[in-house]
């Protein structure tokens, strides 16, 4: 399914803009080449988007069902409405990924840029699925995640973050062409929900107060 969008996608902005964005480069060969590169950041953006809105029910569909096939699942919590799965994709993450996606155009460099700026958010968005259902406020997530003044984004700190870790991991799966934004988007929600399992098992034995969001800090 993603190579058929992403070929109709590229087809499409092929057929409909790119002479009109040669022309703005200035034309000539340049502009061709800029006009092209142009074409396929844009057309990966747009996948990238039409995936992430597709995929968000069913990344809450596996996550629900492997708490629940684990034993994580627990009575008082609660399952999202379809359109709060929807409603959760529009997110101040996914518009910074959005953004900082073109920094993949630089080999090694813009990756590892590209991971820094967006490894929390991600892990954090991931993992919210568990908050969520767990009951916890979006204002209490973000006390604990970014911290006031985002006193918890400095760089000694955010390293720390299992979050980062997390979203990092996820992020460099998703970069993988075809497969990463879809199977492996697909993964990284078993992986979020067999993270929430363990946190729930260490809350039952008396290892973990709250929800270890953030740098281990509780709610």
């Amino acid at each position: 399914m993603a190579i058929a969008v992403g070929v109709i996608t590229l087809i499409i902005l092929m057929a409909t803009t790119l002479k009109s964005q040669a022309s703005s480069f200035g034309g000539g060969e340049v502009g061709w080449v800029l006009a092209i590169l142009a074409v396929l950041i844009e057309s990966v953006i747009i996948l990238f988007i039409i995936c992430k809105l597709v995929l968000a029910k069913l990344q809450e569909d596996i996550f629900i069902a492997v708490l629940k096939d684990q034993g994580g699942w627990q009575a008082h919590f609660i399952a999202p409405t379809f359109m709060e799965s929807m409603l959760c994709c529009f997110t101040p993450s996914l518009v910074l990924q959005i953004i900082t996606l073109p920094l993949n155009v630089f080999p090694v460099v813009g990756t590892i840029a590209y991971l820094s700026i967006n490894a929390v958010s991600c892990g954090w968005d991931l993992m919210a699925m568990y908050y969520d259902a767990s009951g916890v406020a979006s204002s209490a997530q973000r006390a604990l995640v970014v911290g006031k003044g985002c006193s918890k984004m400095m760089p000694q700190k955010i390293l720390s973050n299992p979050l980062f870790e997390f979203g990092a991991i996820c992020l460099l799966l998703e970069l993988v062409p075809v497969i990463g934004p879809t199977f492996f988007c697909l993964g990284n929600a078993c992986g979020a929900a067999l993270w929430a399992v363990d946190l729930e098992m260490e809350k039952k034995r008396g290892g973990l107060k709250g929800f270890g969001i953030g740098v281990g800090e509780s709610i």
